[in-house]
């Protein structure tokens, strides 16, 4: 649901999150919980009985999730992404592999093209959060030609990018999927 309709909702309560499953990946978002205040920080750590720091309660979610995973050999990755996701995805299921997946020679001759048929300037990658911190729409750039170009369709910071990947800005008034419907039209 769209973050003002979750905050009508629930309101600012760090302890409300929403769970998206998409299949291969369960994404947890913490609207409320990536930037806490002081004050808000201080009654989680309450509720817990044990502090951690920093304003993010991705952060211990993630260790902890990572903690218990591992202690039970469960093949699952958490990682940040996203503003305030926390994403729980299958061991060795990225969008690296989707992308590899998609650029089979089957899958390739299913649409008329040969295995080498696709230049760096005939294909594109477009996404939301390319830092290598705290996203993994980057990760979509290591199955193809490091010289295809990456257009990001937020207000990111590009000393997080990647280095070597061609990961570009969108520099139109719009972002994110209003962004990227700017982008299309101004394509013809």
């Amino acid at each position: 649901m769209p973050i003002s309709d979750f905050r009508l909702q629930h309101g600012e309560d760090p302890w409300h999150v929403l769970l998206d499953d998409r299949g291969p990946q369960i994404t947890i978002e913490f609207p409320n919980a990536y930037q806490l205040s002081n004050a808000a920080c201080e009654l989680v750590h309450r509720r817990l009985g044990s502090s951690f720091e920093g304003q993010d309660l991705r952060i211990p979610v993630l260790q902890r999730a990572q903690r218990l995973l591992e202690a039970h050999s469960v093949p699952v990755t958490p990682r940040i992404a996203g503003m305030f996701a926390l994403d729980l995805a299958i061991a060795g299921v990225d969008k690296a592999r989707a992308v590899a997946e998609a650029l089979t020679p089957t899958v390739l001759s299913g649409l008329g093209l040969g295995p080498n048929m696709l230049r760096p300037g005939e294909i594109e990658v477009w996404g939301d959060r390319f830092s290598q911190f705290s996203g993994t729409d980057w990760l979509m750039c290591k199955s193809i030609d490091r010289r295809v170009r990456a257009l990001s369709f937020r207000d990111e910071n590009p000393a997080e990018f990647p280095k070597g990947y061609n990961i570009q800005l969108w520099d139109g008034a719009h972002r994110l999927h209003t962004g990227l419907l700017e982008y299309l039209e101004s394509r013809g």
